[in-house]
């Protein structure tokens, strides 16, 4: 039975049980098309034409100046992000940052919610950082140890489990069910102290950094990246020591903990009469290998180049400071535009840093608002023919967006 869209909302006669007007309509159930019947269990499905998806990364800022409606350019940008969803040509995945934001905004945090549950297309959420950064380790690992060869220029589209807690290349079926629970004041108030302790520990760092004027911009580089691994690997070595790794069982659940067990269980596995597996890990951590995975090329340019401002500039550092570094430095890599906040655009775009040609990315800000809508103009008038037939088949009427 081949697809066609007056199929679509058309009731027929059940071709099992011939009960009449009761075969339809279709609906979308992942990557098929599924049509039942109402009076008896028959049905049938059909495998839809595969599409990749524009990924998109909206910061909070963003969405908090969309509900406020300050600007009508905030509602313009949000519509037309909204009809290349429901075209299903992009999506927006949001993160646990989105959560724990939202969960602070206390006059705004169930529209702040709906509204990135919305762009995202239902449920499309982001792995978290530590996931990110194991899937990245453990990729490297393998090229470490000479079981994989070593990769070439980051391209795109990556496999989404790197980087997503399910498939966002899907059709979406337009319904989604939702248990939600009030907001629980422990946990905003443990928000709320982590929040002011960030502060208070960026605050110590930025004097620290005031302090190093002989310090370059590769001297801060190089000392970042190195530290990432030599504090994962002293943390693991204060609750295991060298000779009593046990690859069956982590010794602790903290990320740290976790994600060096993780690779020294990758060394056991390639080498299995290797000693101290943790001891091959710290050697990786040290190797060009390790140092160019994409999420600590990029935290460690850009916290070098918060340094170069504090102590050109006196920039102070904010809270915020660290989650938009985190979501440039684990998301950038899988997407393929960014609307950020202004002042850390400017720092991920600097040549120094590079983000947007390294890892193909295009990044955008309220001060660039008017380029974001014509980015996403573009990509609603210049979808491949492939995606444009497809939607004939499940939207029918998409042109009619266009107009």
């Amino acid at each position: 039975m081949s697809i066609s869209s007056t199929q679509r909302v058309i009731k027929a006669e059940c071709p099992r049980c011939h009960a009449p007007a009761s075969f339809g309509p279709r609906q979308i159930m992942g990557q098929y098309w599924v049509t039942r019947c109402s009076k008896c269990p028959y049905y049938t499905h059909e495998r839809l034409p595969p599409i990749t998806k524009k990924i998109i990364y909206l910061d909070q800022c963003f969405l908090s100046n969309v509900l406020s409606a300050k600007e009508p350019r905030w509602k313009t940008a949000c519509d037309k992000l909204r009809a290349l969803i429901w075209l299903d040509f992009a999506i927006c995945p949001y993160s646990r940052v989105h959560g724990d934001e939202s969960l602070l905004a206390e006059y705004s945090r169930d529209d702040l919610k709906a509204l990135y549950r919305e762009l995202s297309g239902g449920d499309n959420e982001f792995l978290s950082p530590n996931e990110i950064e194991q899937n990245q380790l453990l990729e490297a690992m393998r090229c470490f140890l000479g079981q994989t060869q070593m990769p070439g220029e980051w391209q795109k589209p990556r496999p989404w489990a790197e980087f997503c807690k399910q498939d966002p290349h899907v059709w979406l079926n337009g319904f989604a069910v939702y248990a939600d629970f009030p907001a629980n004041p422990a946990i905003i108030k443990w928000l709320e102290d982590s929040k002011a302790r960030l502060h208070s520990a960026l605050e110590v760092v930025a004097n620290n950094w005031q302090d190093e004027d002989t310090r370059t911009f590769n001297d801060d580089v190089e000392r970042e990246r190195r530290a990432y691994g030599k504090t994962l690997i002293a943390g693991y070595r204060e609750i295991v020591r060298p000779g009593l790794f046990d690859p069956r069982t982590p010794p602790g659940i903290q990320p740290g903990v976790t994600l060096v067990h993780s690779l020294a269980a990758e060394v056991h596995k390639a080498r299995p009469d290797e000693a101290d597996p943790v001891s091959v890990v710290a050697q990786f951590f040290e190797s060009d290998v390790a140092l160019n995975v994409p999420f600590l090329y990029i935290t460690s340019h850009l916290w070098a180049a918060m340094a170069h401002q504090v102590r050109k500039s006196k920039r102070h550092l904010r809270a915020s400071d660290s989650n938009d570094l985190t979501a440039v430095a684990h998301y950038a890599p899988y997407c393929d535009a960014m609307f950020l906040d202004k002042s850390f655009r400017a720092l991920a775009d600097q040549k120094c840093v590079d983000v947007p040609n390294r890892y193909d990315v295009k990044l955008f800000s309220a001060t660039t608002m008017d380029d974001f809508i014509e980015y996403l103009d573009e990509l609603l008038h210049s979808m491949p023919c492939g995606h444009r037939e497809a939607l004939k088949l499940v939207h029918p009427e998409w042109p009619t967006l266009l107009s």
